[in-house]
């Protein structure tokens, strides 16, 4: 679900630039410990200022939620707005080289799969598209297909341990769908068109 996945994008982000390293070893940030772990054990070792970028960790802080970040996106405040767009679309196309961005915010389902593009030239060549939603059924499912048991990870080993709040607005919700419109909405589009995955999800 891409508004899911934006409030889950946001709030990975958010938790990485707010990280207290100043007493943390690299050896203590594991999978297990922390959400993209990799990005603290970097800015750890070579001793970063920030996280991201001094421009991006501060957008993401200037906006705490995602609510914020995707009710500004039609914001009548243009700095708010100007500000909302940029972080949303950090990470997709040309940017400055020093930025290391938190790319998910942008890259979602339409990123990887070329806004459809790469649905429709390959579909021939597709045997199976699993969903988030109905993951252990869609494992069932691949395993009957392929005819192999599939080894699977421990759902239970790491939980996010920050309770955020998810919420979005109708506006927030309306936002996102017009800013994913072309992205990872078109892409489902063509996932659906194929048949890959069912009206119901669609909807």
């Amino acid at each position: 679900n891409p508004l899911k996945r934006f409030v889950s994008a946001f709030f990975m982000s958010y938790d990485i630039v707010n990280t207290d390293i100043s007493n943390l070893k690299i050896e203590d940030v594991t999978l297990d410990t922390h959400n993209a772990f990799q990005i603290i054990r970097e800015t750890i070792k070579n001793k970063r200022k920030y996280f991201f970028s001094e421009r991006c960790d501060y957008l993401i802080n200037y906006f705490k939620n995602p609510n914020n970040l995707a009710e500004a996106l039609d914001s009548k405040n243009a700095e708010r707005k100007k500000l909302a767009h940029e972080l949303m679309n950090v990470g997709g196309g040309d940017r400055p080289e020093q930025w290391r961005a938190p790319g998910h915010i942008y890259k979602g389902i339409g990123y990887y799969l070329y806004n459809g593009d790469f649905i429709e030239k390959n579909h021939d060549k597709i045997i199976f598209v699993g969903t988030l939603e109905n993951m252990d059924e869609d494992i069932l499912r691949l395993q009957r297909k392929i005819n192999k048991k599939i080894k699977t990870h421990d759902k239970t080993k790491r939980k996010n341990k920050n309770h955020h709040d998810k919420y979005l607005s109708e506006r927030a919700i309306i936002n996102l769908k017009k800013f994913y419109k072309d992205t990872d909405y078109k892409a489902l589009e063509k996932l659906n068109e194929y048949g890959f995955i069912s009206n119901e999800i669609l909807k």
